[in-house]
């Protein structure tokens, strides 16, 4: 028998067995995810991820939820959170909503938000809320947009069971957008 310990097919069969563990994670649940998943900005610039709700496996509607996302405050911020986080419609739609936001630290932002009165809850898929990052002018790296915490609510106020995929916002060296050199010798001929 051929010992496999430090080979590249172990590697790669860890790595397969990994991912197919979070996407059997997933499946048969509902999903509270960043989208898109990974985006990058450069130091003077913005990105806006959107909190999207997967109601695919859902068995009623959802009435409410409540985010702490937490991101490196060393790469990215965000500049005013009354309005660079924003309510999305999915509960809006069916009904008038309660929406709260707070910056606890430079690193986390709390949502909340809550249909009003007596409902059935939004029974589709759709956007929870948007956030706006700004990039910051320091050396480029990578900044996880993470759910510390997660929690939805059903229309008896019940939790509902849920994953949740967190997010990666790449901050780049530059505003400069990379382009082929033969593409500029192409304007001067």
């Amino acid at each position: 028998m051929r010992r496999l310990l430090g080979h590249p097919w172990l590697t790669l069969l860890m790595s397969v067995t990994a991912i197919a563990a979070s996407a059997t994670a997933a499946c048969g649940e509902v999903v509270v995810a960043v989208d898109p998943e990974f985006s990058s900005i450069n130091p003077t610039g913005s990105t806006t991820v959107t909190v999207m709700y997967d109601a695919s496996e859902a068995t009623e509607g959802i009435r409410g939820y409540h985010f702490e996302v937490t991101f490196d405050e060393g790469l990215i911020l965000i500049d005013d959170p009354s309005v660079d986080v924003r309510e999305g419609d999915l509960l809006s739609g069916v009904g008038s909503t309660f929406f709260f936001v707070d910056q606890p630290d430079s690193h986390t932002v709390i949502i909340d938000c809550a249909i009003l009165g007596s409902t059935a809850g939004a029974s589709s898929s759709g956007d929870l809320c948007s956030i706006t990052f700004l990039g910051r002018e320091t050396t480029p790296g990578v900044s996880p947009v993470h759910f510390l915490d997660s929690s939805l609510r059903d229309p008896g106020n019940g939790p509902i069971e849920h994953s949740t995929i967190d997010g990666e916002i790449t901050l780049t060296n530059s505003g400069v957008t990379e382009i082929e050199w033969s593409s500029v010798k192409a304007l001067f001929r």
